[in-house]
Protein backbone atom coordinates (compact mmCIF):
# COMPACT_ATOMS: atom_id res chain seq x y z
CA UNK A 1 0.00 0.00 0.00
CA UNK A 2 2.68 2.48 0.89
CA UNK A 3 3.48 2.40 -3.07
CA UNK A 4 0.39 4.20 -3.77
CA UNK A 5 1.97 7.32 -1.33
CA UNK A 6 3.81 10.26 -2.71
CA UNK A 7 7.13 11.57 -1.66
CA UNK A 8 5.89 14.88 -0.15
CA UNK A 9 3.44 13.43 2.06
CA UNK A 10 5.88 10.80 3.33
CA UNK A 11 8.59 13.98 3.60
CA UNK A 12 5.42 15.36 5.68
CA UNK A 13 4.97 12.68 7.91
CA UNK A 14 8.52 12.70 8.60
CA UNK A 15 8.57 16.19 9.59
CA UNK A 16 5.45 15.72 11.61
CA UNK A 17 6.83 12.81 13.40
CA UNK A 18 10.26 14.47 14.12
CA UNK A 19 8.71 17.75 14.92
CA UNK A 20 6.42 16.29 17.22
CA UNK A 21 3.62 19.15 16.25
CA UNK A 22 2.15 19.38 12.20
CA UNK A 23 2.45 23.02 13.05
CA UNK A 24 6.47 22.92 14.15
CA UNK A 25 6.60 20.82 10.44
CA UNK A 26 4.73 22.87 8.83
CA UNK A 27 7.26 25.28 9.85
CA UNK A 28 10.22 23.41 9.07
CA UNK A 29 8.78 23.16 5.49
CA UNK A 30 7.79 25.68 4.57
CA UNK A 31 3.84 24.81 4.19
CA UNK A 32 0.45 25.51 6.08
CA UNK A 33 0.01 24.03 9.15
CA UNK A 34 -3.72 22.80 7.67
CA UNK A 35 -1.64 21.89 4.34
CA UNK A 36 0.24 19.40 6.91
CA UNK A 37 -3.29 18.24 8.71
CA UNK A 38 -4.79 17.54 5.80
CA UNK A 39 -1.52 15.26 4.21
CA UNK A 40 -1.60 13.13 7.58
CA UNK A 41 -5.41 12.77 7.11
CA UNK A 42 -4.89 11.42 3.14
CA UNK A 43 -1.79 9.15 3.94
CA UNK A 44 -4.17 7.60 7.27
CA UNK A 45 -7.19 6.91 4.43
CA UNK A 46 -4.84 5.22 1.89
CA UNK A 47 -2.63 3.12 4.42
CA UNK A 48 -5.90 2.47 6.51
CA UNK A 49 -3.84 3.24 9.46
CA UNK A 50 -3.94 5.76 12.54
CA UNK A 51 -0.47 7.37 12.42
CA UNK A 52 -1.21 9.92 15.13
CA UNK A 53 -3.24 10.16 18.51
CA UNK A 54 -4.73 13.32 17.97
CA UNK A 55 -6.74 12.96 21.34
CA UNK A 56 -4.10 15.32 22.89
CA UNK A 57 -2.69 19.23 21.80
CA UNK A 58 0.37 17.82 20.29
CA UNK A 59 -0.23 14.59 18.47
CA UNK A 60 1.55 11.38 19.34
CA UNK A 61 3.00 8.54 17.24
CA UNK A 62 0.51 5.29 17.64
CA UNK A 63 2.26 1.97 17.27
CA UNK A 64 1.88 1.95 13.81
CA UNK A 65 3.32 5.43 12.99
CA UNK A 66 6.06 4.36 14.95
CA UNK A 67 6.53 1.07 12.49
CA UNK A 68 6.01 3.58 9.74
CA UNK A 69 8.57 6.14 10.29
CA UNK A 70 11.45 3.92 10.11
CA UNK A 71 10.64 2.91 6.76
CA UNK A 72 9.43 6.42 5.83
CA UNK A 73 12.73 7.79 6.80
CA UNK A 74 14.90 5.49 4.97
CA UNK A 75 12.63 6.03 1.48
CA UNK A 76 12.87 10.50 2.29
CA UNK A 77 16.98 9.45 2.51
CA UNK A 78 16.39 7.75 -0.79
CA UNK A 79 15.16 10.05 -2.51
CA UNK A 80 17.03 12.62 -1.04
CA UNK A 81 20.17 11.19 -2.26
CA UNK A 82 18.79 10.43 -5.61
CA UNK A 83 18.22 14.22 -5.96
CA UNK A 84 21.76 15.25 -4.72
CA UNK A 85 23.42 12.76 -7.08
CA UNK A 86 20.87 14.71 -9.94
CA UNK A 87 22.28 17.88 -9.09
CA UNK A 88 25.94 17.14 -8.80
CA UNK A 89 25.85 14.81 -12.49
CA UNK A 90 23.64 17.03 -14.51
CA UNK A 91 22.33 20.74 -12.63
CA UNK A 92 19.75 21.33 -15.20
CA UNK A 93 17.88 17.64 -14.44
CA UNK A 94 17.47 17.93 -10.62
CA UNK A 95 14.13 20.38 -10.85
CA UNK A 96 12.22 17.73 -13.02
CA UNK A 97 13.45 15.16 -11.06
CA UNK A 98 12.22 16.31 -7.83
CA UNK A 99 8.70 17.45 -9.58
CA UNK A 100 8.43 13.29 -10.49
CA UNK A 101 9.78 11.89 -6.97
CA UNK A 102 7.49 13.78 -5.57
CA UNK A 103 4.49 13.04 -7.13
CA UNK A 104 4.84 9.61 -8.10
CA UNK A 105 6.19 7.18 -5.73
CA UNK A 106 7.52 3.71 -6.95
CA UNK A 107 9.55 2.88 -3.90
CA UNK A 108 11.07 0.04 -5.35
CA UNK A 109 12.41 1.52 -8.32
CA UNK A 110 13.21 4.39 -5.94
CA UNK A 111 15.64 2.92 -3.89
CA UNK A 112 17.56 0.72 -6.15
CA UNK A 113 18.00 3.53 -8.42
CA UNK A 114 19.52 5.74 -5.85
CA UNK A 115 21.35 2.62 -4.69
CA UNK A 116 22.96 2.06 -7.81
CA UNK A 117 23.38 5.93 -8.77
CA UNK A 118 25.26 6.33 -5.41
CA UNK A 119 26.98 3.12 -6.20
CA UNK A 120 28.23 4.13 -10.36
CA UNK A 121 28.73 7.57 -9.00
CA UNK A 122 30.52 7.87 -5.75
Amino acid sequence: MIESVSLDQLRMFVAAADAGSFSAAARQLNRAQSAISQAMVALESVLDISLFDRSERLPKLTPEGVKLLGTARGIVRDADALKAHARNMAGGLEPELSIVLDTMFPQGLLTKVAREWAAAFP
